[in-house]
């Protein structure tokens, strides 16, 4: 296979500034090249968030096969050949060969699909962070693939911080700001409501019912 470095796009480490964003991954599909434990760590990853996952790879571990079986993802055993990529919405280079790789993210930046090269960030369009998820919130936390083992410091020190209260917390304002959408028409005033509330203290609201901070905050401005 030929050597496909000098054709591509490459990010060095110097330069990476990655724009962070949240996907809605839902029924789209997601090509994993490669049926080792590291496709196996990004197939159940992207179940968990609704994608729909073909795996492309001569050899598959027996948790990929089982999730086949379960009807979790579809598998294609043999090589990859160009034309795999067709439909896909993004595309994760996993296999044991560097060449194979960079030969798949080439494919990808023809057909404008975006590409992870499994560690070899210089050649991805995307890095997967580390995350904590905990009910509604989730947090992301990348070190732009200089020091993916530091993110994974951080992930655990933000687990501590993150208590049941803050998710308690972010759910009962979420029910609150719907009914600030639907209640409050004047685009000024849900932004002022939104600021009252911001300066609230945490503890105070946890202890009204929604009934009660709608009183609060709303009623002034019917």
């Amino acid at each position: 296979m030929k050597n496909t470095k000098t054709n591509l796009q490459t990010s060095k480490s110097s330069d990476r500034n990655y724009y962070p964003v949240f996907l809605n991954l839902k029924n789209r599909l997601c090509l994993i090249i490669g049926g080792g434990q590291v496709a196996e760590r990004k197939a159940v990853i992207l179940i968990k968030y609704g994608a729909r996952v073909r795996i492309i790879a001569p050899s598959i571990t027996k948790r990929l096969i089982n999730l086949e079986e379960k009807g979790k993802l579809e598998i294609i055993k043999r090589d990859y050949k160009k034309g795999d990529l067709e439909g896909a919405f993004m595309v994760f280079a996993a296999t044991n060969k560097k060449e194979i790789n960079r030969e798949i993210k080439k494919d990808a930046e023809e057909m404008g699909i975006i590409a992870n090269v499994v560690d070899d960030p210089d050649f991805c369009d995307f890095i997967v962070p580390s995350i904590v998820k905990k009910g509604p919130v989730t947090i992301a936390i990348s070190t732009s693939g200089i020091l993916p083992m530091f993110a994974r410091v951080f992930k655990d020190e933000i687990k501590q911080v993150l208590t049941k209260d803050h998710i308690r917390y972010v759910k009962k304002i979420g029910r609150l700001r719907k009914m600030i959408l639907k209640e409050v028409l004047d685009p000024k005033e849900r932004k002022m409501i939104m600021r009252e509330i911001k300066k609230s203290d945490m503890n105070e609201i946890m202890g009204l019912s929604i009934s009660e901070l709608k009183k609060r905050y709303l009623d002034k401005y019917e």
